[in-house]
């Protein structure tokens, strides 16, 4: 019976001496701070270039004593030149339509065609941001 209990004890104190083993990982030594890199800064925009651009379509309607059909087309170029907040342009475009309405009357047909318009210009602008500034 006294190889029993001797037995008992030593497996009290081993199961106690496990359970209160020290936490090795927690011993880790502590990481070194550093700071965040700076954030990015958002490039800045320039809008100086050139651009080109078209457009066309076809319209048809005809409605009773009333009626157009005919198609169109056009075109844009330009060139902007930014300097600090402002931006210079100039622009022309161009348009070409073959669209003809007309108006029934009986026993006659009126036509008008659709005029072909073109416009230069030039601007100086300045974007929201700087506007806002």
């Amino acid at each position: 019976m006294n190889t029993v209990m001797k037995k008992m004890l030593l497996m009290t104190v081993g199961f106690a001496a496990l359970g209160m083993a020290p936490a090795v990982a927690a011993d880790l030594a502590p990481r070194m701070y550093t700071k965040a890199p700076p954030a990015a800064v958002a490039p800045i925009y320039n809008w100086t270039g050139f651009y080109i651009g078209a457009m066309g379509g076809y319209a048809k309607e005809d409605s009773g004593d009333f009626g157009v059909k005919g198609g169109f087309g056009g075109g844009t170029i330009g060139y902007n030149w930014q300097t600090d907040k402002f931006v210079f342009g100039i622009e022309a475009d161009a348009a070409a339509a073959d669209i003809s309405s007309g108006i029934v009357i009986p026993g006659s047909s009126l036509a008008f065609p659709a005029p072909s318009p073109a416009t230069p210009r030039s601007a100086i602008s300045a974007p929201l941001e700087a506007a806002s500034a």
